[in-house]
């Protein structure tokens, strides 16, 4: 599993759409690192704005998506929000970006 991802991952840096993403990422000013985290997250949901949000449900028995609610609501859409931003703060900044915005210091 761990050399599949590995592979993965190398394949994706050796392709031509990895190296323009690499020459425009070059001209953003922001720290990518910043910007992106990574973390395992228990379920899948997004947040649109203050009102409104999706969330996705998984088959109960065995992975996969079964359906997604389109929630026009503003209290549930706040505890998406405050969801979102507690597993952004205990998730770490993404290692790659943080590689690539020390490249671009130097």
């Amino acid at each position: 599993d761990c050399v599949d991802s590995n592979l993965q991952k190398l394949r994706l840096m050796l392709s031509a759409r990895f190296a323009k993403a690499i020459i425009e990422f070059m001209s953003i000013p922001e720290d990518l690192g910043d910007l992106t985290r990574v973390a395992d997250i228990p379920y899948s949901f997004c947040v649109i704005d203050d009102s409104h949000s999706i969330y996705e449900l998984e088959k109960p028995f065995g992975n996969g998506f079964l359906l997604a609610f389109f929630i026009d609501e503003r209290r549930l859409t706040k505890i998406l929000a405050d969801s979102f931003n507690g597993l952004w703060k205990i998730s770490e900044p993404n290692e790659m970006f943080n590689f690539l915005d020390s490249l671009k210091r130097s």
